[in-house]
């Protein structure tokens, strides 16, 4: 009775042992468990951070770019309007010495249709001149002519009063 007793008993321990061994385990494995969950929400959180600063990144590269650009289109704007300004002064110029050239040209013209006129009013007074010469030299040899008929007239008159 005492052996069957001692049995019981040692039963009863081993038993008692098994039940620890078993929740022990329990809590290992809830542990274990809880260790994983952890895990996989600090995975997941890394994740998203990640996440959020990959999108950021792009974000920030996509505003660098857009940035570059504007600053490319206004430096292509400034390059334009400066050769426009360039072009405007350049044409200006040109108008400038054109214009300077055909009053010079016009200046020419007017001197020579000057000179011109004055040629021919020379020539004009010229032939003038001539004309009158010409008419006093006619009218000084039709005086001599006349002067030499009344002489003439006059001896014949004198021949014949001489004959009588």
């Amino acid at each position: 009775q005492q052996r069957q007793k001692l049995e019981a008993l040692q039963q009863q321990r081993l038993q008692l042992e098994e039940l620890h061994r078993q929740r022990q385990l329990d809590e290992d494995r809830q542990q274990l468990e809880e260790q994983q969950r952890q895990q996989k929400q600090l995975e997941a959180l890394q994740r998203q951070r990640q996440e959020q600063q990959q999108q950021e990144e792009q974000r920030l590269r996509q505003q660098q770019q857009e940035e570059q650009q504007q600053r490319q289109q206004l430096e292509q704007q400034r390059q334009q309007l400066e050769e426009q300004q360039r072009q405007r002064q350049e044409n200006e110029a040109l108008q400038q010495e054109q214009q300077a050239q055909q009053e010079q040209r016009l200046r020419e013209q007017q001197k020579q249709e000057e000179e011109q006129q004055r040629q021919r009013q020379e020539v004009e007074q010229q032939r003038r001149l001539q004309e009158q010469q010409a008419q006093q030299q006619q009218q000084q040899q039709n005086l001599r002519e006349q002067q030499e008929q009344e002489e003439e007239q006059q001896r014949r008159q004198e021949l014949e009063q001489q004959r009588q």
